[in-house]
């Protein structure tokens, strides 16, 4: 199992465009389990195995809060490191250097996600194939007539407090992400399948990320 670490923000309007930073991989990473250096990577795999009712691993680190707290040990050991979303923390908050070191792991979530594409036919719409190879997956490489206009997932999410695991919020989520360069023609449709969505599914629009949704649900137990 692979992770990464990223630094992303909220849109506020439907038409923002969201920032994010990432770290690619933790693979090189180690925190200290005891006397132990040992790969971040595997505590991580061993909260998560926690979160989705299996049982952590045993030893110096079996106890959920206080891998949870290793975690938060490791954040401060690398703020001063050029991890891309650390440093760029730093760069929205220059008055507060220590921002990074502040940090702490307040929930945690796992989603389930189905990924599908929205195309429409070379020949069917004014639109052209405006990508290059290399930015296109490859059933759109196989069907140069198809024209990509917006990557959709199905998230089922359910976060919970750290602090009080009771505390949950479930998401159900269809996130819709333009895929078409020219983002002022593929709007139309975009908002032509947001609107279809709405009539056929009963689809709430909402801007806020998962993460922002559950902060805002599980205030009280953070």
């Amino acid at each position: 199992m692979d992770y990464d670490l990223q630094l992303k923000s909220e849109p506020n309007v439907e038409d923002d465009v969201r920032m994010e930073v990432e770290e690619g991989s933790l693979s090189f990473y180690k925190v200290k389990i005891g006397d132990q250096w040992e790969p971040i990577e595997d505590l991580l795999g061993s909260i998560f195995k926690f979160v989705e009712g299996d049982i952590p691993q045993r030893g110096p680190a079996s106890d959920f809060h206080s891998q949870i707290e290793l975690i938060t040990d490791w954040i401060k050991f690398k703020s001063n490191s050029t991890i891309d979303p650390f440093v760029k923390l730093k760069r929205f908050f220059p008055q507060d250097p220590l921002i990074v070191s502040k940090l702490r792991p307040v929930l945690i979530g796992v989603s389930k996600r189905e990924r599908f594409h929205v195309f429409i036919q070379e020949g069917e719409t004014e639109l052209k194939p405006l990508y290059t190879v290399r930015e296109l997956p490859t059933f759109f490489i196989q069907n140069p007539r198809n024209i990509w206009l917006a990557e959709m997932s199905a998230d089922h999410a359910h976060f919970f407090s750290i602090k009080n695991k009771k505390a949950r919020n479930v998401i159900m989520e269809l996130e819709i992400e333009n895929k078409y360069p020219d983002s002022i023609i593929s709007k139309e449709y975009i908002h032509k399948l947001n609107n279809e969505l709405a009539k056929k599914f009963s689809i709430e629009a909402n801007y806020d990320s998962k993460y922002r949704d559950s902060i805002l649900h599980l205030m009280d137990n953070i």
